[in-house]
């Protein structure tokens, strides 16, 4: 498959093979309608009886006929690209394939004065193969960089996934919506992170003006406290998770070494391969808090689903443009539509006074069969403690009551762990009954 993530580009003319193995496309500039670069996407045969006709074909593809500009080819060619002698139906073909490209991978090889000998794409147990492979024309080349191999957890796939960056111009947009990792009230470094900073807020000499402008100085705590350590993790883990994809490709390297023992480096592999997955697993549930989804199959974690929510969100939430009402004018920077959006719910959202004999008025003249006396006055009475205990625990998981981005599930942390922040937020939601916003 080829996927778009970002809503700046898209797909255009498409072709798929009659087989399904030959994806072509373009990629554009949806500002502009100007071309990116084109992509073919190969599935090579397993079946090896099934290959020379599959590469003669490939050699005669309409559209790759013509991919001499603007062209990357990759996908699985169930083949050792690299192997010498290759068989002899893929002389023909690697001739072809040398006149118009160029491994990317073996360009930004560390080894170049050496024998280059890629790192293994595919493994099924013990059996280690290199046959998953990304090139591009000559004219691609300087601006790609970053040629890396990730290890993938087996349960997912028994392939590595390859990686580059291409250079782009880049494109203006803005910083996008904060969504608080849940992930990190599984962190003990991160619960004590918080709560000593919330009991120095408490502490502190600050005063504000209404209980209302502590809530969100509160919340604001809690929001600077995540992304600061949001940034410490994500440091680490980044660290972290190349250290162990480096070790892989070491300890397979010295697989081809005799002075190392088998059975001591097969160990080692596969400790470090299930650190990787365990890894790759926790950013998969990273996926998930950012794609806002709350489904995801028994035994299964798909990643291409939870990429296409996060693509269809991130298309829904897109503006190019805001009008002005009154002025009649469009704001197209991020700022100005910051701004001009900020205005508008700031007045949609202001809260009308609170009419208290209105509301009684209302209660009085419905019947007692209707609504009777005990049970107009639990609708009027202040929410206690119990009741808000009760809404936490049914609240739904994964989700903001409010724009700030703080989760239900950081409340029923703190309404647990952290007396005077229950405290005060009892406080806010009586206020509110009150219609004290």
């Amino acid at each position: 498959a080829i996927i778009v993530l970002n809503p700046n580009y898209a797909l255009h003319n498409q072709s798929i093979t009659l087989d399904g193995r030959i994806i072509t496309t373009t990629i554009i500039d949806v500002s502009n309608e100007a071309t990116i670069c084109h992509i073919a996407n190969i599935y090579a045969p397993a079946n090896i009886a099934e290959r020379p006709p599959f590469y003669q074909r490939m050699q005669q593809h309409p559209i790759l006929q013509q991919a001499t500009e603007n062209w990357f080819l990759l996908g699985d060619l169930n083949i050792h690209y690299h192997d010498s002698p290759l068989p002899g139906f893929l002389h023909p073909w690697r001739t072809w394939l040398q006149s118009n490209f160029l491994d990317i991978f073996q360009h930004h090889s560390i080894n170049k004065g050496a024998v280059y000998t890629p790192a293994p794409t595919f493994t099924r147990g013990r059996q280690r193969s290199t046959i998953d492979y990304i090139f591009c024309t000559r004219d691609m080349l300087p601006s790609t960089e970053r040629a890396t191999q990730e290890y993938l957890p087996p349960e997912w796939t028994d392939h590595a996934m390859l990686k580059i960056n291409v250079l782009l111009t880049p494109t203006n947009t803005g910083p996008g919506t904060w969504r608080f990792n849940n992930q990190f009230l599984e962190h003990d470094q991160y619960c004590k992170l918080l709560l000593r900073y919330l009991d120095l807020f408490f502490d502190s000499d600050r005063t504000f003006s209404s209980i209302q402008e502590q809530w969100d100085s509160l919340k604001t705590t809690i929001k600077k406290t995540a992304m600061h350590y949001g940034r410490m993790y994500s440091r680490h883990r980044r660290h972290r998770l190349g250290d162990l994809q480096r070790q892989r490709r070491q300890i397979i390297e010295r697989h081809l070494e005799p002075q190392y023992s088998k059975p001591l480096l097969d160990q080692q592999l596969q400790e470090v391969e299930q650190a990787i997955a365990s890894e790759a697993k926790g950013e998969v549930e990273r996926l998930i808090i950012r794609s806002h989804t709350k489904w995801t199959e028994d035994g299964e974690s798909s990643n291409k689903y939870f990429f296409r929510v996060l693509k269809a969100r991130q298309q829904q939430v897109t503006i190019n443009r805001i009008r002005d009402p009154i002025q009649q004018t469009y704001s197209t920077t991020p700022a100005a539509m910051l701004k001009q959006a900020r205005n508008f719910y700031q007045a949609l959202y202001t809260a009308d006074s609170h009419d208290h004999e209105a509301l009684h008025a209302l209660l009085s003249t419905l019947p007692p069969n209707v609504l009777s006396q005990h049970q107009q006055q639990k609708l009027v009475a202040s929410v206690s403690e119990s009741t808000l205990a009760d809404l936490l625990k049914h609240s739904p998981r994964n989700r903001s009551p409010g724009l700030d981005g703080i989760s239900f599930e950081v409340y029923r942390y703190l309404f647990s762990q952290h007396k005077r922040t229950k405290d005060l937020l009892l406080q806010i939601l009586e206020d509110a009954q009150q219609g004290q916003f």
